[in-house]
């Protein structure tokens, strides 16, 4: 049991090292102690309860009475024997409710990590600032000794909106609070940084990634719109509840990006070819990747790229010239609007549907 894969293993691994070295304990206590102490205690007066005067006489005859007494007593009051039963299963019956119920116990594992999530489409530099300020904010816990070192990593699997923070405690005697006390004063410091949202976690030792989502439920439509605001407006509601920490989106539309709308019935009055214009603006704006030339059993990709001067801002789009039926050229705001609007970086689905998952902890 001790050695299976995954989260199975990792919940009975103590477990199954502890059973077996009870076994193992148990056995040896069998072979070596056990007839040591019965070659002196069991001596041929004390195997004989009647007239015995040995040890082990002694003992068996308090407890052979004890026994018969209770037994008795059992026997003459059967029905306050079954009146006991039946109180005993009414009071575990009502206990049982009130029992936690949690994959792994609360652990002071001398760590706390903390989860940063910047807006979508920020930099590496800008991240990197905020979790600098975070590490300022909890300087005064490091002096005090209660956190030995802080590891940071921003930039987490290529995102360049998240961070990773590795917060060291120091060893418990060497601490008077533990680590849940200090978690939620960093929790509370955290806040004073409202360009992020952090999420503290608790490491445990199964090991199980994606703590701290106790909650988790998602809401299932097929109008994202309308599933976006009845979940902002379930939030809104769960941030007045106390039980409630941190309730948010799995996913926010925090990410920028830039709609290009076409009116169809002006680019024919003009006579122009919509057609290529997607590649077009492919091309003006990261290059198009148009064939591959092979040159002594080696690839090479062509792509073609704009000559002209880089566009760094939306409004640079609108310069982009089109050719007409007639042969003139106009800037592309004559057929299209731009419009700039947040949207989630990626679009989940529940069962097939569309969704919009909520988590809090």
């Amino acid at each position: 049991i001790s050695f299976l894969p995954g989260q199975t293993g990792g919940l009975f691994r103590e477990f199954g090292f502890v059973l077996a070295m009870s076994v193992l304990l148990s056995c040896v206590v069998a072979l070596t102690l056990c007839p040591m102490l019965a070659s002196r205690m069991l001596t041929t007066a004390s195997l004989h309860h009647e007239g015995g005067h040995g040890i082990g006489a002694r003992i068996g005859g308090v407890l052979n009475a004890g026994y018969k007494r209770a037994l008795q007593a059992c026997l003459d009051a059967p029905w306050i024997v079954v009146l006991v039963a039946v109180l005993f299963a009414g009071v575990a019956f009502t206990l049982f409710g009130t029992i936690r119920q949690e994959l792994t116990p609360t652990e002071d594992r001398a760590a706390v990590l903390l989860r940063i999530n910047a807006p979508q489409g920020v930099s590496l530099d800008y991240t990197t600032q905020q979790m600098q300020k975070i590490e300022r904010l909890i300087q005064p816990m490091r002096d005090s000794g209660e956190i030995r070192s802080t590891f940071e990593n921003a930039g987490q699997n290529g995102s360049y909106n998240s961070g990773f923070m590795v917060i060291t405690l120091a060893p418990w005697d060497e601490r008077s609070r533990s680590q849940q006390e200090i978690m939620a004063e960093i929790s509370q410091l955290t806040k004073q940084v409202p360009s992020v949202r952090v999420f503290p976690v608790q490491p445990n030792s199964l090991g199980i990634r994606g703590a701290g989502n106790g909650l988790q439920f998602a809401l299932v439509g097929n109008d994202r719109k309308a599933l976006g605001d009845a979940a902002v407006k379930i939030i809104a509601e769960m941030q007045k509840d106390q039980r409630f920490q941190t309730p948010r989106l799995s996913i926010d539309p925090t990410q920028p990006q830039l709609a290009v709308a076409i009116d169809r019935e002006r680019a024919s009055d003009l006579g122009i070819d919509i057609s290529g214009l997607a590649n077009t603006m492919q091309a003006m704006l990261d290059g198009n990747d148009v064939v591959d030339v092979y040159i002594a059993d080696r690839s090479y990709g062509v792509k073609l790229v704009s000559t002209t001067n880089p566009i760094n801002d939306p409004t640079d789009l609108e310069n982009v010239f089109l050719k007409t039926a007639d042969g003139r050229f106009v800037p592309m705001s004559t057929i299209a609007t731009l419009t700039e609007r947040a949207v989630p970086p990626s679009l989940s689905r529940e069962q097939q549907q569309p969704s919009v998952a909520v988590t809090s902890n």
